[in-house]
């Protein structure tokens, strides 16, 4: 149940193009869900890289064609994994970052608040690392760039 809840609003999304990703991810998840003590992070939060980038990867629509930001990547996965009232704070939080073009640092504030130990140091690392790039690369790209650990 848990799974269909997380995985159905990709293929509601139209995610098809992306079914070589899809199994990979989800027995990734199934695995996050034993390793990860069901106390430490909210399930929907239970992210491995693999699907991390498979919910960015169905942001497709949510996104200009063509290049864009990775501040902008980034604020649409987070107000996709997150729901309800917490949804809506960091929605509203990264509006206001957003128009004090500081987005790239709310992006790691969140990070930072919605992970613990490990994987927020490796986010917040990767983000660090993209600051002074010129912000603009392929989706593929930008994704492996912030969630799986890539440079270039």
């Amino acid at each position: 149940i848990i799974l269909f809840y997380i995985a159905h609003p990709l293929f509601v999304r139209g995610c098809f193009s992306s079914l070589p990703f899809v199994f990979p991810s989800l027995f990734l998840f199934s695995f996050s869900l034993i390793s990860v003590p069901s106390t430490s992070i909210p399930p929907r939060l239970c992210l491995t890289d693999s699907v991390s980038f498979l919910f960015l990867h169905s942001c497709r629509g949510d996104l200009d064609e063509g290049d864009f930001d990775l501040e902008e990547v980034y604020a649409v996965f987070l107000q996709k994994i997150v729901r309800g009232f917490l949804g809506r704070r960091i929605a509203n939080r990264l509006k206001r970052l957003r128009e004090q073009s500081k987005l790239r640092e709310a992006a790691a504030l969140e990070i930072q608040r919605q992970y613990r130990g490990f994987m927020a140091r490796k986010h917040f690392a990767n983000i660090k690392y993209n600051r002074y790039d010129s912000g603009k690369r392929h989706l593929e790209v930008s994704i492996f760039s912030l969630f799986l650990g890539g440079g270039d």
